[in-house]
């Protein structure tokens, strides 16, 4: 039963980190074509998240004496507290962004901005 635990614990591990690094590349290309802020900040929250999750694989591979894991926990719970302040204060700025291009009756979509296929398709 140990043994499906720590498979199940590996792969749930794996599959955080890459989903972070997904993100991570969703927001890094994101803010090269806009420039918003609030995206940076998300991706600097994602990039903390990323070596979160990396100290955490460190701690379960490299578990020699206590004193080396209970600074390497403190670090983690600072990466954590961090990654959770920058992650809610980047949404908090995206969703104010969006509410206010919303309330300036501004489209979702720039249609011209939509790969030309989709839309003329769409359309007809």
């Amino acid at each position: 039963m140990a043994d499906y635990a720590r498979l199940a614990a590996s792969f749930l591990g794996v599959g955080s980190l890459l989903c972070q690094l997904i993100l991570l590349v969703m927001q890094l290309r994101t803010y090269r074509r806009t420039g918003h802020s609030s995206l940076l900040i998300l991706a600097i929250a994602t990039a903390l998240a990323v070596l979160y999750l990396g100290s955490g694989f460190a701690a379960a591979i490299y578990s020699s004496t206590p004193s080396v894991l209970s600074r390497l926990y403190l670090g983690m719970e600072f990466l954590f507290f961090a990654q959770a302040v920058l992650s809610i204060w980047g949404a908090s700025s995206l969703f104010r962004a969006f509410a206010t291009r919303y309330a300036q009756g501004s489209p979702e979509i720039d249609r011209s901005a939509a790969p030309g296929g989709l839309i003329r398709n769409a359309e007809q």
